[in-house]
């Protein structure tokens, strides 16, 4: 009888280490300076409980343009700010694209937005986020770490949901471009290239 209650309790031990170990992990790696995200930058690797490493970051290219007079002018601005990314209809987190520089590039005033006729590239680098507005216990943590190592190998639907674009007058325009995307995650790699996409702003 002793015997078996002394295994218990090293069995309960070990796992209260374990949980503890992964709840240190999970904070420390979601440490933001300015408080206002939780990041995995591409600086880190994540591994899964098999010791391999995962996937952590989508890569894609956006082209947004207007119509005028029947003809596609492609908008040129600094950066598309707030892209949303859905996978399989969970949330991934929001991220900007690079910012581009505009300064040299000949264009147009069109609709309140410089545009041209040949299309700009927006390359958009999405890590996982999650604000901090929606970690406030140990459990949302759990689940966040859950959700995150849940990106095994296999196929998976990426959804851009909406994008936000500032015209020349400091108002923004968001913009619901209903892309989804199949990609596949294989085994070792952390990053994943979606595709390029051009988006109708209208």
């Amino acid at each position: 009888m002793l015997r078996k209650v002394y295994f218990i309790m090293k069995r309960q031990f070990f796992s209260i280490v374990v949980i503890t170990a992964i709840f240190a992990a999970v904070f420390a790696s979601c440490s933001d300076d300015d408080g206002l995200s939780y990041s995995y930058s591409s600086e880190y690797t994540i591994y899964s409980a098999s010791n391999q490493r995962i996937l952590r970051e989508l890569m894609f290219v956006l082209k947004p343009y207007i119509m005028h007079e029947g003809v596609k002018k492609y908008i040129v601005v600094s950066s598309i700010d707030n892209i949303n990314v859905l996978i399989n209809g969970q949330e991934w987190g929001k991220s900007s694209s690079l910012e581009v520089d505009v300064s040299n590039i000949n264009k147009e005033v069109v609709e309140n937005f410089y545009v041209r006729t040949e299309p700009v590239k927006y390359v958009t680098k999405a890590p996982f986020v999650l604000s901090n507005e929606i970690l406030t216990t140990a459990g949302e943590y759990s689940e966040l770490l859950s959700r995150y190592m849940s990106l095994q190998p296999g196929g998976y639907i990426c959804q851009i949901e909406y994008i936000e674009l500032t015209d020349n007058n400091g108002d923004i325009h968001r913009v619901y471009p209903l892309i989804a995307e199949y990609f596949e995650v294989k085994e070792n790699i952390v990053s994943a290239y979606i595709g390029e996409f051009e988006i109708l702003i209208d």
